[in-house]
């Protein structure tokens, strides 16, 4: 009997077909994982094999996050960028009690939750800045184990741009950011 391709593993996280697709076209998880130009899609592995809040594995998933939902800041002006630029804060002072970043300071779940909220509001509120500050609001909300919410950050930091090839070309530049903090891919198994 054949060994099953490796991406019969992935199937078991519930990933969208084109994402499937793309896995299917790879020998090996390794090779997915160092070829991929969708840093949502990385994101949203990352997101279902990370640990809980205050894990080194989360806290190093969250940093990539906000790192791409930083892209949209162009994006902002007026009370979202002030709302954006306050989330951004929040959550990398949270991340610097990481041992991922440890010569940071402090700063607690809650105000972090806090941050993604009010800029989660603000976007509610403006319209057309509304996708640069629902991708920073979704990069804190990573940070409190919310398993769809770094995907969210990339998504929505692509949103963000106006065009479909500058939204690929978002989404690329997020794959970089993704391999910059997890060169290497997160190991899969269920229930991580």
């Amino acid at each position: 009997m054949p060994t099953p391709h490796w991406s019969t593993k992935l199937e078991l996280f519930n990933p969208c077909a084109e994402a499937l697709e793309y896995a299917r076209s790879k020998p090996s998880f390794a090779a997915a994982w160092r070829d991929c130009k969708r840093g949502d899609w990385m994101l949203w592995i990352l997101g279902r094999l990370s640990g809980p809040p205050d894990s080194v594995s989360r806290k190093a998933l969250v940093a990539a996050a906000v790192d791409c939902a930083a892209l949209a800041r162009k994006h902002t002006s007026g009370k979202t960028r002030k709302a954006f630029d306050h989330c951004q804060r929040t959550v990398r002072k949270y991340l610097r009690r990481a041992a991922v970043l440890p010569s940071w300071g402090a700063e607690t779940l809650a105000e972090v939750r806090t941050a993604a909220n009010a800029a989660a509001y603000t976007a509610r509120a403006e319209g057309d800045e509304a996708y640069a500050a629902c991708a920073c609001a979704n990069a804190a909300a990573a940070a409190y184990a919310e398993a769809n919410a770094a995907t969210a950050a990339a998504y929505y930091t692509s949103l963000a741009s106006s065009t479909a090839d500058d939204q690929m070309s978002t989404l690329s530049r997020c794959a970089s950011i993704v391999h910059r903090h997890h060169p290497n891919p997160p190991r899969l198994r269920k229930g991580a």
